[in-house]
């Protein structure tokens, strides 16, 4: 028998995500969410979340910083995907401009995943 394990460690980031949270929109948002439990309902996802408490770390997947109340929604790959563009274009513009990806301008990477057909609203 191989041990399966659903929840794994997480980033502590800037934000930590709970569902209730997740339900409004934030200034920092890098996407949208379906929750596969509960249809109808959709997640706001913020850049915070993504951004890790000590320099130049971002996180995706299923690693990124939510609370126990909203792992099992994020964890799912539609939502992996989602944060590893906006990891992974954040992560460019860091590059691109010389700093650290949590300094980078959060309009710039709105702009960004926008340009690539990312949906920030409804």
């Amino acid at each position: 028998m191989v041990p399966c394990f659903r929840m794994t460690r997480r980033l502590r980031g800037r934000a930590e995500l709970s569902a209730a949270a997740a339900l409004e929109p934030c200034a920092d948002l890098i996407g949208l969410a379906s929750d596969w439990r509960a249809a109808g309902r959709v997640y706001h996802l913020p850049y915070g979340s993504l951004v890790g408490r000590v320099s130049n770390l971002l996180a995706a997947g299923r690693c990124v910083s939510v609370g126990d109340d909203l792992w099992d929604a994020t964890r799912a790959i539609p939502v992996c995907a989602l944060t590893g563009e906006a990891a992974g274009a954040a992560a460019a513009l860091g590059v691109a401009a010389g700093i650290d990806p949590a300094a980078i301008d959060v309009r710039e990477l709105q702009k960004a995943l926008r340009e690539r057909g990312g949906i920030l609203s409804l």
